[in-house]
């Protein structure tokens, strides 16, 4: 009594994908595990008509795109941070350079995306990156394209979709030149960035960088030289091929051999990429202790 009724049909393998993969990359990664997605297949199509190995074989597909996805993101996120910080420490250094105190009046098309009437061109720059992320304005298939139908950035760039590394260029349109009386305006305080140091940081994703011997044991490999995205790729299969995750918050209960990897017997989920970006010799006799 009260219970739904149960689907008539056997799953096709497409509605298992769709409904596996909705379950991952929409659901809250908190509580979303196989056993949860196997149990809400079951209530809908009944238990018997749902096969638990091959949930079981899609969720860990899923899993393991999912994390692939975020560790890009992630990767080309530090990208635009470091290389806007290259560009400010390069043009504030230039000896007589002023250019880059210099303030624009701004298009009323990306007026509309920053909020602001004058801005300097990093400050423009940063606006409208905040926009994208705010707005989720990433092509998921391809971070390095914008999209721009249906949003404020159309107006701006007038495509449908812009490849990130031609929007300073096009942008040059929009930045126009102050009128008279306008050079006194007050401008947007700039946050002044807190490095401790000045050692640099590994952002790009897929270059090839020396590893440990610890991390070549690990994988069972003669190569010495992998990349961070390779190497964290084929931790987490590791990881998902002996269930070494936590069910409900996905923290990772080390094995063994990975115990002698990480020097630890547990950690958080969102560590792990730390951890074992600790193996990279170049950086590894600098790399702080990462927290379980």
């Amino acid at each position: 009594m009260g219970r739904p009724p149960l689907s008539k049909d056997v799953p096709t393998n497409s509605q298992l994908r769709k409904r596996v993969k909705a379950a991952i990359f929409g659901g809250d990664p908190a509580f979303v595990t196989t056993k949860a997605i196997r149990k809400a297949l079951e209530k809908e199509f009944g238990a018997g008509k749902v096969k638990p190995k091959e949930v079981a074989r899609l969720a860990k597909l899923y899993f393991k795109k999912k994390i692939r996805l975020d560790e890009s993101k992630r990767a080309l996120d530090e990208k635009i941070q470091d290389t806007l910080q290259s560009n400010r420490k390069s043009q504030a250094g230039a000896p007589g350079n002023n250019s880059f105190l210099k303030a624009f009046r701004l298009s009323p098309e990306l007026r509309a995306v920053t909020g602001h009437h004058i801005l300097r061109r990093h400050e423009a720059v940063q606006c409208l990156w905040r926009y994208i992320r705010d707005n989720n304005l990433q092509d998921p298939s391809d971070r390095k394209m914008i999209l721009c139908a249906g949003n404020k950035l159309f107006d701006v760039f007038k495509v449908d979709s812009i490849n990130m590394f031609t929007i300073n260029k096009v942008l040059q349109d929009h930045l126009l030149p102050l009128e008279e009386g306008y050079e006194d305006i007050d401008m947007p305080k700039k946050k002044k960035l807190d490095r401790s140091d000045d050692r640099p940081r590994r952002s790009n994703f897929l270059t090839p960088y020396p590893i440990s011997e610890a991390l070549q044991s690990f994988l069972g490999t003669d190569r010495t030289t992998m990349s961070r995205a390779e190497a964290v790729d084929r931790v987490w299969e590791y990881i998902l091929d002996k269930d070494l995750q936590e069910p409900g918050n996905h923290n990772v209960m080390c094995d063994d051999k990975l115990r002698e990897l990480f020097k630890k017997s547990h950690c958080s989920h969102s560590k792990v990429s730390q951890l074992v970006n600790r193996h990279f010799v170049d950086d590894s006799s600098e790399q702080d202790e990462v927290p379980s």
